[in-house]
């Protein structure tokens, strides 16, 4: 039995409320049983937590709901690798991935639509806190690598643009 405190999805919440209030910041705390890493900067947001055996799995699904959009299963999925001349825009955090807004409205953005650097192109949720994502990049949308409601960690491609 370990003498370390115990982390409740509570805790990691006020964690990352502190740290979206913050504009430059990294928190690192490890026991045997749970790792929390949380960095915010003026390249965007990380949040990563590695449990020893499944912690981080409890954690993240016990406050993470199922995706409401019933045409998420009906979605393909989608090959990640990048085409010849394409840029990968990739999660800035771990969390689930949303297309839209909300399941009744339109998916920010679909194969074929032209992207600027500043237009939202998802959501990634983790513990009820949103974060958009944004395109990064001018070009148009060539392929989407991941389904709507997966969950996606830090650094996954979600999204692949062939550049203007």
């Amino acid at each position: 039995m370990s003498n370390s405190p115990t982390f409740t999805n509570n805790d990691i919440e006020q964690i990352l409320r502190i740290v979206d209030q913050l504009t430059d910041v990294e928190v690192k705390y490890e026991t045997a049983e749970f790792k929390v890493h949380v960095r915010k900067g003026a390249a965007g947001s990380t949040i990563a937590a590695e449990p020893a055996t499944s912690v981080q799995q409890r954690v993240l699904s016990a406050s993470t709901p199922e995706p409401e959009n019933k045409n998420a299963a009906a979605l393909p999925v989608m090959q990640p690798k990048a085409e010849a001349g394409t840029i990968a825009i990739k999660a800035p955090m771990l969390g689930r991935f949303y297309r839209a807004p909300s399941p009744s409205e339109p998916a920010y953005v679909d194969v074929g639509k032209r992207v600027g650097p500043d237009d939202t192109v998802c959501m990634i949720e983790v513990m009820k806190l949103f974060k958009t994502v944004n395109a990064g990049v001018s070009g148009t949308i060539v392929s989407i690598a991941v389904n709507d409601g997966d969950m996606v960690e830090d650094d996954q491609p979600l999204f692949f643009v062939k550049p203007d």
